[in-house]
């Protein structure tokens, strides 16, 4: 719809300067006139504006208020791993990472959670 408004408007701003003629006395250079070479253009005769391309609105998701949380993924949920040390138990490393020792027994594997080997690495499920 601008585009169609700037073309009348171009098309007003040229055909008045047309109308007004060559310019002052003694400027026309000899021959025809620009005007009577050229046909006047008309409105029906004018190029049709080449369809531009649609912008469609983004759609972002308004946030609104719920009375339940919503799980969403963060650096923490991810699992980790961790190399056994003299003297580490399998209680004091799921206290250190905030996740049970059934947890971290399941995620290795240990079916016996007092024998874990200096070394060892564990992974460590995500809390």
């Amino acid at each position: 719809m601008l585009l169609i408004g700037l073309m009348v408007v171009a098309f007003v701003v040229l055909a008045l300067a047309r109308a007004v003629g060559p310019g002052p006395a003694g400027t026309a250079t000899p021959g025809p006139s620009p005007a009577a070479s050229m046909p006047t253009p008309s409105p029906s005769t004018s190029p049709a504006p080449t369809a531009s391309p649609t912008i469609a609105p983004s759609v972002t998701p308004a946030s609104s208020p719920t009375s339940s949380p919503t799980a969403s993924p963060t650096a923490a949920a991810t699992a980790t791993s961790y190399r056994v040390k003299a003297g580490d138990t399998l209680s004091a490393i799921a206290a250190q990472f905030g996740v049970s020792v059934t947890a971290i027994a399941e995620a290795n594997g240990i079916t016996n959670p007092s024998l874990i080997r200096i070394g060892q690495v564990l992974v460590i499920p995500a809390p």
